[in-house]
């Protein structure tokens, strides 16, 4: 399995819980699949949230083998998540 995403949430919210849903998505179907998954709940592990310097919940940080990007805010929207991370509908 390839060096994956962080996925940083806070607790279980509704909220969470959909970045969660899109997070796994994201890993599991398209040009990123394959690659492994860390959710990190910075109430139960505040101090990798502090060394990866997140300071909003959802936070999705890529893979280092990707340009440096870090999705902040609301991740409920895979098709979004793909833009913001630079990949063509036609590619996914």
């Amino acid at each position: 399995m390839s060096v994956g995403f962080q996925l940083f949430v806070t607790g279980r919210t509704t909220h969470a819980q959909r970045a969660i849903q899109v997070a796994r998505a994201l890993v599991t179907d398209g040009v990123f699949k394959g690659y492994a998954l860390e959710i990190i709940d910075v109430v139960e592990q505040p101090e990798i949230a502090e060394e990866q310097r997140v300071l909003a919940t959802p936070t999705l940080l890529c893979p280092p083998s990707l340009p440096v990007r870090r999705l902040l805010g609301d991740l409920g929207d895979l098709t979004r998540v793909y833009r913001a991370l630079g990949i063509d509908e036609a590619k996914r």
